[in-house]
């Protein structure tokens, strides 16, 4: 996969540099692993229409029941509070005594603007009553009242919504992979060096407030053997006419980096912050699934 160094000396060689590789399996892992960082949060919604899927029906005893109220904020100061029914009950599970449980509905949970509403349903079932519920036969402390249930229609429509929200969010991870990690692959495999010098400076503006760049011009030799002028930008104030390494490739010499041609520490570096990277967008992407579902 890699290729000989060159020493940092050396002036815009005009060897005959290495021809592209072809990387089947490179270009294989990379859509397993793509594949797999959309998968996972895309199929929250059938792991959840499967899990409930699972309850089965039995009979709850009221033991309790009041209105809760709940305080929302928002940020132009419109505040309002919204009103739900709560109970606490015993689930009756075969191979039990009784199981204690809480709450009324699920998997979505109902809630009123007017505590009325809510106390309307706290009505209706007094302590002491007996009533039908669904319960996870695996776990009946996990119960509900009121069981909605989660249709496929619903898992299906939560996974493509999720595909799509996580495949916009991954194309941060796919701009890094190609313009920082397939770069340096590159440059370490074919990469030449020679010397460019700083021309000028520019002051950049940014939220954190102006910063200063060096403008570093080179010149390289393409695989044709015809020279061509190209800039770097790099961070910080070098001196004017320095000279710096610059390592370019000759099948594109505007793909170029500062110093020598990258090792496999950086490659490998760069390999670990970028799945990283995918691995938080996954995580993020996995709370908003949650949201949806």
């Amino acid at each position: 996969m890699f290729s000989r160094t060159t020493d940092i000396s050396e002036e815009a060689s005009t060897d005959c540099p290495l021809r592209p590789r072809s990387r089947p399996l490179l270009a294989l892992g990379e859509m397993v692993v793509l594949l797999i960082a959309l998968l996972i949060p895309a199929c929250g919604g059938l792991y959840r229409a499967d899990y409930y899927s699972r309850f089965v029906q039995g009979t709850c005893t009221i033991t309790s029941g009041e209105v809760t109220s709940e305080q929302h904020h928002v940020k132009n100061g419109s505040d309002y509070t919204t009103y739900a029914p709560s109970f606490s009950y015993t689930v009756s599970a075969p191979g039990t005594s009784g199981v204690d449980s809480s709450g009324y509905d699920g998997p979505d949970h109902t809630s009123f603007y007017d505590e009325a509403e809510a106390q309307d349903i706290v009505n209706q079932y007094a302590v002491g009553t007996t009533t039908t519920c669904s319960y996870n036969p695996a776990n009946p402390h996990e119960a509900f009242l009121v069981f909605q249930g989660y249709s496929q229609e619903r898992a299906w429509s939560v996974f493509w919504r999720s595909l799509f929200l996580t495949g916009l969010a991954q194309m941060v991870t796919l701009l890094v992979w190609y313009l920082w990690v397939r770069k340096l692959m590159i440059l370490h495999e074919r990469g030449q060096l020679t010397r460019g010098h700083v021309v000028r400076h520019e002051t950049r503006q940014s939220k954190n407030g102006r910063y200063t760049v060096s403008i570093i011009e080179y010149t390289g030799i393409t695989i044709l053997k015809r020279p061509i002028r190209g800039e770097l930008t790099v961070s910080g104030h070098l001196s004017l006419k320095s000279p710096i390494p610059v390592c370019y490739d000759p099948y594109r010499p505007t793909r170029a980096r500062r110093g020598d041609r990258p090792t496999q520490i950086h490659i490998r570096g760069a390999i670990i912050a970028t799945l990283l990277l995918l691995a938080s967008i996954s995580g993020f992407t996995c709370l908003i699934t949650f949201l949806l579902a």
